[in-house]
């Protein structure tokens, strides 16, 4: 059961060994240290009259020095003094690397998982909902990185445990046995709780990823919701879900509740049978079983919190393995280009070359997404694909982008063939992208374009502010280029996020740029405006669109006409007006 857990210990040893063996090192001499300060007990119970009533034993011993060297009462204090005060330095600062320890190495986990993510092959997030992976992030991890961390404290709870009781066994071996078998008696019987904690965690993990799911497509689809006017539907279902995490959070606070009675209960009871047994039987030193009941007085809350801990790893649980099944996931989707981070950039010179590209996005039916796709794009050249939805035109782009990989065939930049290793990582940072659906950051305008180019100067941002024909625009705002956008600029419109987004792209100095539907959701003048500019980059760089509107492509020097995943037409604009027997011909009547 706690096999992960172990894991994530493992990787905090191997992240930070230097600190955590110091760690380590000063809890086992802090619990030397408050075993040294509880037996000071002895000789200043000695020297307040509470003497042995037996002639051997640890307090004898201590007693019979105290005699023969005539130590003062005042040292004796000094020295406890200085035990406690070294106690308390070291356990500041102890505490002090603890937390060093554990947002180290939270920032540790969480940038490991999100760079597994990040990394990850982009049929993954075709695969994945966002919100269960937003979830894993935001909500299972903060218990992954406490759950770690509580492993490590009970270990340390357990090494000072193991330090007191071998004192306690020094002075009474006995009743130092009794009291360890009673505690593992009521361990035992409180094992019951930790199973049911375990389904109880699991349970919320499940309800907590159902209530990010709601969340994110309340919020995804916000428009829609009030458009149709269902906020009270959305209210209710999202009452329902926290509704559900509310009940497990009270059925988890009842079990703890009963746990913690039990213990209590359990504990009196033991309590009474070791000082029965201590007095009626044992005829203990009166001075070791105050030293002993101390000792067990400071032992008792740590076995109460070891126990309340088990039980909060045993919540913890699912969230383990939730991050472990999700990043698992991911190391088998990741791209093997990443291992490289290279900079270099393609310099199109000849052209892309597609030969008998097949693709299907699940490889257990037969349908293919797109079927034996040969063409060449020349360098400099503008191409266009068509076709109704769902005929593959997005599908292919996404194949000469390299977020997807063939299945049949292969495509070559140059004389470099775009396969799984570093080439199609370097080609894809060769490439400027206009998605149909412009994604701008809630930051400035400058932000937005400098994301795609740090390095960019201010003298090429505006060049290609120009090239995207957005540059009259921007300098009518009142702060430029330091102006917000708005989340996903909202405070846009949907040409000048467009363009703006073109202009982003052109900052790159792209060897290909693909245009994916990027005028489908805009008016007739917005797409002019677009389609304006783009023209204007006609012959400057190797241009891929694709579009279902034929006024966007009439200057394309070739055009891809594809039906159910093939390509059926190919030719130019003029060539196919001029037959109208053309499937072109048919789509540009629609």
């Amino acid at each position: 059961m706690l096999k992960p857990l172990f894991s994530y210990l493992l990787k905090l040893y191997n992240f930070v060994r230097a600190k955590l063996i110091l760690d380590l090192f000063l809890t086992v001499v802090l619990g030397l240290l408050e075993g040294a300060s509880i037996m000071m007990l002895v000789p200043l119970l000695t020297f307040a009259g509470i003497t042995s009533n037996q002639t051997a034993g640890f307090g004898h011993l201590v007693e019979e020095y105290l005699n023969i060297s005539g130590v003062a009462l005042p040292l004796v204090l000094i020295v406890y003094i200085g035990i406690n005060a070294g106690q308390a330095f070291l356990q500041s600062y102890e505490s002090i690397l603890n937390s060093s320890i554990r947002e180290s190495f939270a920032t540790y986990l969480y940038t490991n998982i999100y760079r597994t993510i990040t990394y990850a092959r982009w049929s993954f997030f075709l695969t994945s909902k966002r919100a269960d992976i937003i979830h894993v992030i935001a909500t299972e991890m903060p218990r992954v990185t406490t759950g770690a961390y509580q492993l490590l404290q009970m270990i340390v709870t357990a090494m000072i445990a193991i330090i007191h009781v071998g004192i306690a066994f020094v002075l009474a071996p006995y009743l130092t046995l009794l009291v360890l078998c009673c505690g593992l008696i009521l361990s035992g019987c409180l094992q019951f709780t930790v199973r049911r904690t375990r389904k109880m965690g699991m349970t919320l993990s499940e309800c907590a990823s159902q209530l990010f799911s709601e969340i994110s497509e309340h919020f995804n689809g916000i428009k829609e919701v009030k458009s149709y006017g269902v906020e009270a539907q959305q209210v209710q279902s999202f009452e329902r879900h926290w509704k559900k995490i509310g009940g497990v959070l009270v059925d988890l606070a009842k079990l703890r509740s009963q746990s913690t009675f039990l213990y209590k209960v359990g504990a009196a009871i033991f309590i009474s049978i070791f000082y029965f047994f201590a007095i009626e039987i044992f005829r203990s030193d009166p001075r070791d079983l105050i030293i002993i009941f101390v000792i067990f007085t400071r032992l008792w809350p740590r076995f109460a919190a070891f126990q309340s801990g088990f039980q909060s790893l045993a919540m913890m649980l699912p969230a383990f393995h939730k991050v472990t099944e999700l990043q698992k996931r991911c190391e088998a989707e990741a791209e093997k280009a990443v291992l490289y981070q290279r900079k270099d950039q393609f310099v199109l010179q000849t052209g892309i070359r597609v030969a008998n590209v097949s693709f299907r996005y699940d490889t257990s039916i037969s349908r293919f997404a797109v079927r034996q796709a040969d063409f060449f794009i020349p360098a400099g050249t503008t191409t266009a694909i068509v076709g109704v939805s769902g005929s593959g035109k997005s599908t292919l782009a996404d194949l000469v982008l390299g977020l997807i990989e063939t299945e049949q065939g292969e495509i070559w930049i140059d004389d470099k063939r775009l396969d799984a290793d570093n080439n199609r990582y370097l080609w894809r940072q060769s490439i400027g992208y206009v998605p149909q659906d412009a994604f701008l950051f809630n930051a400035s305008i400058r932000d937005n374009l400098m994301w795609a180019c740090p390095e960019a100067t201010e003298e090429e941002i505006w060049h290609v502010l120009r090239l995207a024909a957005i540059d009259e625009f921007i300098e009518g705002l009142p702060e430029k280029l330091d102006s917000l956008v708005g989340d996903r600029g909202i405070r846009l419109s949907g040409g000048e996020r467009q363009r703006i987004v073109l202009a982003r792209a052109l900052l790159r100095k792209p060897a290909l740029l693909i245009l994916d539907e990027a005028t489908s959701s805009l008016d007739t003048e917005n797409e002019k405006r677009i389609q304006d500019a783009v023209d204007g980059l006609r012959g400057r760089l190797t241009i891929l669109m694709v579009a279902h509107r034929i006024s966007t492509i009439k200057n394309a020097d070739q055009i891809l006409v594809m039906e159910k995943g093939r390509i059926v037409e190919r030719g130019s604009y003029q060539a196919f007006i001029a037959d109208e027997d053309s499937r072109f011909y048919k789509l540009a009547c629609i």
